[in-house]
């Protein structure tokens, strides 16, 4: 951040990164249209806007504002955000792909990811209260210690995923697939609806356990 790149040819340069916020541009800075777009999305706000379908694959978003932006469909894989420094409350991420992406500790409250594909990806500390993840791929996901209060995980594909220490309290896991999952620890109340016999005593089982699952984490 706070790079001064007027003038500069980053024409064919590798930009997948790039902390953008505060970056000084000029008109004689020669950018790719992707990268000209992204600088502006993270310098400026980005709110309510249709990005539907973008690729924002390898594009570190740190500091941008998708507040109630649509981002349906659009490919976020391998996307970096250091930390909660990203704006996405009431965003529409349905469908997209964020596959491998790095959302450590990141504010997804009330954010609809029905369909997204989030496999391998990295939510561990992450705060998913009353999210939208019905029908999610989440295979391999670290979850560990993310906030589900409330979420809708219905359908959701969790085969092989970190759920240590999660917060499920009304959490909906109907039909999800648990296959593999570690739900050690995990916190749950009267709400919460997880429907197949055999993980509810599973998971009963392995909350006695200590330790997580050794998935990638903070």
């Amino acid at each position: 951040s706070d790079a001064d790149l007027s003038g500069a040819n980053l024409e064919n340069a590798n930009l997948n990164d790039v902390y953008w916020q505060n970056v000084k541009l000029d008109k004689t800075t020669i950018l790719s249209e992707k990268w000209l777009f992204v600088w502006n999305i993270v310098n400026n706000p980005a709110s309510k806007k249709d990005l539907r379908h973008f690729d924002f694959s390898g594009v570190n978003l740190t500091g941008a504002d998708l507040s109630g932006a649509d981002l349906s469909g659009a490919d976020l894989s391998n996307l970096n955000v250091i930390y909660r420094f990203i704006k996405l409350k009431g965003a529409n991420l349905s469908g997209t792909n964020l596959s491998n992406a790095d959302l450590c500790n990141i504010n997804l409250n009330e954010v609809n990811l029905q369909a997204a594909n989030l496999e391998r990806v990295n939510l561990s500390v992450a705060y998913l209260q009353h999210s939208n993840l019905k029908n999610a791929n989440l295979c391999t996901a670290n979850l560990q210690s993310a906030d589900l209060n409330g979420a809708n995980l219905s359908n959701a594909n969790l085969k092989g995923a970190s759920l240590y220490n999660a917060n499920l309290s009304g959490a909906n896991l109907r039909n999800a697939n648990l296959k593999q999952a570690n739900l050690s620890n995990i916190t749950t109340n009267n709400e919460t609806i997880i429907d197949q016999p055999s993980t509810r005593s599973s998971a009963k089982k392995k909350k006695k356990k200590k330790g997580g699952s050794g998935a990638k984490s903070c």
